[in-house]
């Protein structure tokens, strides 16, 4: 579970989760990843993107070391969803020819 403290800027509109459990620390709530991202893309686009800059703003102050800790979580995450045959894999030709067509 990750612990997602929430900015009085959209705690509003994040009440309405029926899946939280309110930690003792800060007000936030405690949740999974995919409730987490379920939610985020229930905001309005404006909501959304103010959350985009403020995630990407604090990646910006992540150490070199927390930047290669973070892709190999991604890429653990990634592997178990192939071995457990939620995902398919894609070919790398494949990707070439999508994001070619993309760039069109």
């Amino acid at each position: 579970m990750a612990r997602i403290p929430l900015s009085e800027e959209i705690k509003p509109n994040i009440c309405i989760i029926s899946c939280r459990e309110p930690t003792h620390e800060n007000g936030g709530y405690i949740m999974n990843m995919e409730t987490l991202e379920n939610e985020m893309l229930r905001l309005s686009p404006e909501e959304r993107a103010h959350l985009a800059r403020s995630l990407l703003v604090s990646l910006e102050s992540l150490t070199e070391d927390e930047v290669s800790r973070s892709w190999l979580a991604e890429a653990d995450r990634r592997a178990r969803e192939l071995d457990r045959g939620d995902v398919r894999p894609v070919s790398a030709e494949t990707v070439r020819e999508k994001a070619r067509g993309l760039l069109r």
